[in-house]
């Protein structure tokens, strides 16, 4: 037989399924239930507890006694087939007559459905349109109005129980809505496709539980929570979260919320029948280790995935009668379409922005939100988080620091998960077992602490089980198989409050007994109660989703590869041939089958969002603590790493992250002061797992702030006078929020300006520019430039002040006359200078004592004095010197002094000069204006002139001389 090492699922499809009641708040373990089984035989069991404590924290998963194959008609197994001592063989999933059963269309259909039935037509039903006359919240994105401001109809939750989570209907009943706590559901429509909202619609299923009212006498906000998954339903969570939040956030209410196709929402991501599901539990041993079992492998994948196409929306119409269409409605069941769904939600809820809480595959839900919708992000606690950049190769590059991996590790989960079986596997060592229902059982992997010999010892007895025929429970009447056994001890993992039942399903394993507790840990994991059927959740909503979510291209994952990381899940090598075998899926199990996948857009870094809290545990078994830090660096947000090896640290007796949280919510700002027990095991430096042989201390809780942005308002500068706008700019805000701006003395008084009866939002970058006009009045120095948010998002994150330095503007000399000739008058102006003071002004280059002048009130003076008549003509410059000898100067150009006019004699004969030689032209240096003819004119009419005198004297003397 030859050696088949194939690619199988990538990390992110597996395991992300949550065994305790809760995700979101960690609240309970998984399905640790109280037996005490004696090495030989279980004693009987106690009945579980069916209802929630009463603090709201659901105890543990429900498990039953009875399991399908149980009962006397149900002991037959597949034809041709028999067992040893009465015993059935595991089931076939190939099986040709169990894979054709058809799936009851009324399954697992909450009565809530009844609303949209079609009257007189049994089975049938019609979503419709929203209703209208609601009022939309916050920002509405185009063309969604009818969705965002439909009106909802709110009424008791009863008729959307769709979970096997018994108690939550009956917990949110009996609360005295007088003490704080009173629930309610509804259905809120939303387009299958965002991009047609005209089209197609959905129904999400909404609880609300009021911990109490606002001063106005509605809540404050709403919580909204979500129980990761993907796909987990959440409203069996809403009363749990409202009783662990109700005296911590008296005002707010608490939403609980079944993401598109899962729990009561419609329609349900519906798949393969409960026998065909069991069969596969038991019968896929080995499959993937020949090629005959591969090509079986594809075919029952092949039937898993088409099965989805069929059931989903069976009896389903769409609002204009059509029928409803699987192919149209699962490409639209990503995490984008969640995130979309949600801010419809918001928006109907009255929320302008949201406040989140989600645990698990409920943090990519909100790593989501924050990225398509930043602006309306108000508050999130994101527990447990996976990498956020497992699609997107290229931003994962930029973390290789953190990771150790050029892009997201496909065997992260896988390393996740074998760490904490290390600790499990060395408390289990140390002190020889568990006390497990009041009885000690040894350890079943012995006393020795090395680790090599505890995994050798516990693949001995899970490698026995491969194939399906060596570990039975007789009060089952079920036969373990490998792929239940590593369910199970992967189930457990997720808390360690499971670890006494895993030890004592290992002591029965290993000693022939009945291997009961391991079914239970096996079924929890698939959030089966053993009773009914099969929730949708694991075996329909999460591989469906998660296919959407992830690309299929994981090139890089193979079995060998997960062994390596995984060695607890190495189911060995063949008996008789000695070759490795397969005991993982096909190549990407359901993802290679359906028709689309990968929807889900590029997960990319976002900035200047409010101060998110993202809570990460050092040895989170399923979403390992790297993943924890990479997604606080992308998104920005204070990371609380929580000493705890367990999956999910909110909700568990971790007061110091309780507390840290419960304040975040309520205000809005992350504690650094609460660090819990001290002196434990912690994370060394470079933020990977120590072994547990490694003593390094520390504080159960640490908060690092390093990747908040850090808001600062930049330096300034201005003068005094300035008419122009002072720019300036702050960066590391809050996107979309706004803020008021002050200016303030040095005594901290704010001064007028005209910019701080205004607010300004932040762009997309947190940065912000204002154009701040100055008083007229404000003299020299240094001033304060303050920013404060108006927002609950930025109000209580403290932006650090700037500093406006304004200064005197430098005096300045100006002259009227740009050029002019020597002799003439200049004035000159001044501006700039001190009050009173007392100037002297020269005349350069030669220095020319001007006389002094004295500076009025307002720092400016003007004098009027003449240019020397013998300055040369060239560049001069007037200076003014104060009393401290500082000098200001203005130049000019002076140009030859102007010439007065000059009489020119005329010619010998009285007539005009004659040209040539000895006449008299006009100055070549001076513009020709006709200065030379009046002079030949005047010389002329004297002339003239003068005879006529001598004539006239003479005819007077000779009249007179006549007369005589």
């Amino acid at each position: 037989m030859s050696k088949i090492l194939k690619k199988t699922a990538p990390a992110s499809l597996i395991g992300l399924v949550i065994l305790s009641a809760s995700v979101l708040s960690g609240a309970g373990a998984a399905v640790a239930g109280p037996g005490a089984p004696t090495a030989t035989a279980p004693a009987a069991r106690p009945a579980l507890p069916q209802a929630l404590s009463a603090e709201g924290l659901l105890s543990r998963q429900s498990i039953a006694t009875w399991a399908p194959g149980a009962s006397a008609s149900s002991k037959t197994t597949a034809p041709g087939k028999t067992a040893d001592a009465g015993r059935r063989l595991p089931l076939d999933p190939s099986d040709p007559i169990i894979q054709g059963e058809k799936m009851p269309a009324d399954q697992g259909l909450p009565d809530s459905a009844q609303q949209f039935a079609v009257p007189g037509s049994a089975g049938s039903f019609k979503f419709t349109r929203p209703v209208s006359g609601g009022t939309s919240t916050g920002a509405v994105p185009a063309g969604l109005d009818e969705f965002y401001a439909q009106k909802v109809s709110w009424g008791s939750c009863t008729p959307f129980d769709a979970s096997n989570f018994r108690g939550w209907i009956d917990y949110l009943a009996q609360r005295d809505p007088s003490k704080g706590l009173a629930a309610s559901c509804a259905y809120v429509i939303v387009p299958v496709d965002y991009k047609n909202p005209s089209g197609p619609t959905a129904a999400i299923a909404v609880a609300k539980a009021s911990t109490g009212l606002g001063a106005d006498g509605k809540p404050k906000h709403a919580l909204f929570g979500n129980a990761g998954g993907p796909g987990q339903p959440s409203l069996p969570f809403t009363g749990q979260w409202a009783g662990q939040y109700r005296n911590s956030l008296a005002d707010y209410d608490i939403v609980g919320v079944d993401t598109r196709g899962a729990g009561a929402s419609l329609p349900q991501i519906r798949c393969a029948t409960d026998k065909f599901l069991q069969a596969q539990s038991e019968g896929m041993d080995g499959l993937a280790s020949t090629t005959e079992g591969l090509a079986k492998l594809d075919q029952i994948n092949r039937a898993n995935t088409e099965a989805c196409y069929t059931n989903t929306g069976l009896g389903f119409l769409n609002p204009d009668g059509t029928k409803f269409s699987a192919e149209t409605y699962l490409p639209k069941v990503s995490v984008d379409d969640e995130a979309r769904d949600m801010d419809v939600i918001r928006s109907v809820l009255g929320n302008a922005k949201l406040s989140y809480q989600g645990g698990s595959d409920g943090t990519g839900v909100g790593y989501t939100y924050a990225q398509e919708f930043p602006e309306s992000t108000r508050a999130m606690i994101l527990d447990s988080p996976e990498n956020p950049f497992e699609n997107n190769p290229a931003e994962a590059a930029k973390f290789q620091d953190i990771t150790g991996h050029p892009k997201a590790d496909p065997y992260a989960q896988d390393r996740g998960f074998q760490d904490t079986f290390n600790q499990f596997a060395a408390k289990c060592a140390q002190d020889d077992g568990f006390d497990f229902g009041g009885t000690k059982v040894p350890c079943a992997l012995g006393t020795n602490a090395d680790r090599a010999t505890l995994i050798g010892a516990y693949q001995a007895i899970a490698q026995k089980a491969f194939g399906g025929t060596t570990y039975y429970s007789e009060s089952l009447n079920r036969p373990l198989s490998f792929k239940d056994f590593t369910q199970a001890t992967t189930g457990a993992l997720y808390g360690s409050s499971n670890w006494a039942q895993l030890n004592a399903g290992l002591a029965a394993a290993k000693e022939g007994g009945d291997v009961k507790d391991l079914f239970e840990l096996s079924d929890g994991y698939y959030s089966w109660d053993g009773k009914s059927s099969y929730p949708f959740f694991v075996v329909a909503t999460f591989p469906t989703i998660a296919c959407q979510n992830f690309t299929a291209d994981a090139t890089d994952i193979t079995a060998k590869g997960s062994y390596a990381a995984a060695p607890y899940k190495n189911p060995g090598n063949d008996a008789a041939t000695g070759v490795q075998r397969d005991g993982l899926d096909s190549s990407f199990g359901w993802c290679d089958f359906y028709h689309t996948k990968n929807q889900k857009a590029l997960a990319q870094s976002v900035k200047a969002l409010p101060n998110i809290l993202v809570v990460a545990s050092s040895h989170d078994p399923a979403t390992p603590y790297v993943g924890g830090v990479v997604m606080a660096k992308g998104l920005g947000a204070s990371l609380l790493t929580v000493e705890n090896p367990q999956h999910i640290a909110l909700g568990r007796n971790i007061t110091c992250a309780n507390q840290i949280a419960e304040t975040y919510l309520k205000d809005l700002t992350v504690r650094t002061d609460l660090p819990g027990k001290t002196g434990i095991q912690v994370l060394d430096l470079s933020q990977r797992p120590i072994d547990m042989d490694k003593n390094v201390v520390g504080n159960q809780c640490r908060v690092d702030t390093a990747n908040r942005p850090v808001p600062t308002i930049a330096p300034a500068a201005a003068v005094v006078g300035a008419k122009e706008a002072v720019q300036l700019t702050a960066s590391g805000l809050v996107r979309g929020a706004a803020y008021r701006f002050a200016l303030t003395a040095a005594d901290g008084a704010e001064l007028p300006a005209d910019a701080a009866a205004k607010q300004y939002p932040a762009d997309a970058d947190g940065r912000l520019q204002i154009p701040v006009t100055l008083p007229a009045s404000l003299n020299a120095g240094q001033y304060g430039l303050a920013l404060v948010g108006t927002e609950d998002v930025n109000r209580k994150i403290p932006v650090a002040p700037g500093v406006l330095t304004v200064t005197k503007a430098p005096p300045v000399l100006n002259v009227v006359k740009p050029s002019l000739p020597a002799g003439t008058e200049q004035t000159v102006t001044g501006s700039g200078f001190d009050a009173g003071s007392v100037l002297a002004l020269q005349f350069h280059s030669t220095p020319v004592d001007l006389g002094n002048v004295t500076v009025g009130a307002d720092g400016t003076f003007s004098k009027s004095f003449a240019i020397p008549e013998d300055a040369e003509p060239g560049s001069h410059k007037i200076v003014a010197v104060a009393a401290d000898g500082t000098a200001v100067e203005s130049g000019f150009q002076v140009t030859a002094k102007l010439q007065p006019p000059v009489l020119q004699p005329t010619g010998s004969d009285g007539g005009a000069p004659a040209a040539g030689a000895g006449a008299a032209g006009p100055n070549p240096d001076l513009a020709v204006t006709g200065a030379g003819g009046m002079v030949w004119a005047f010389g002329g009419i004297g002339t003239a002139m003068l005879l006529l005198g001598s004539l006239a004297m003479v005819l007077v003397r000779r009249s007179r001389g006549a007369a005589a």
